[in-house]
């Protein structure tokens, strides 16, 4: 099954009123230069780490580590009458190959 991604940059989840549970946000030094990162929403960890403490866990994606950061309350991205899904939002600045459909937030 394909995990819903987003592109966001610094301040995303404040603007569109979605909590971060736990971690932090993206900021300007999530950079090219800097460590990999990625935020996961709660419906990710439900159903990929039950259980468990994702901060500080890796995902393989693009064949590239991401060290998650945060974790960001469910929220609709798709269609209101759709249930949440699993989702990774990966920093702006850190340029990702987003091949088929991405969202740029």
């Amino acid at each position: 099954m394909e995990i819903s991604r987003a592109l966001v940059g610094p301040n995303y989840f404040r603007t569109v009123r979605t909590d971060l549970v736990a971690g932090r946000d993206f900021s300007i030094q999530d950079t090219e230069s800097s460590q990999p990162v990625a935020i996961v929403n709660e419906s990710f960890i439900e159903r990929y780490w039950p259980g468990h403490d994702p901060i500080g866990k890796k995902i393989k994606r693009y064949g590239r580590w991401f060290t998650v950061i945060g974790i960001a309350r469910d929220a609709k991205y798709r269609r209101l009458v759709y249930a949440p899904e699993p989702c990774i939002f990966f920093p702006l600045f850190q340029t990702l190959p987003m091949t088929g459909s991405s969202t740029l937030v």
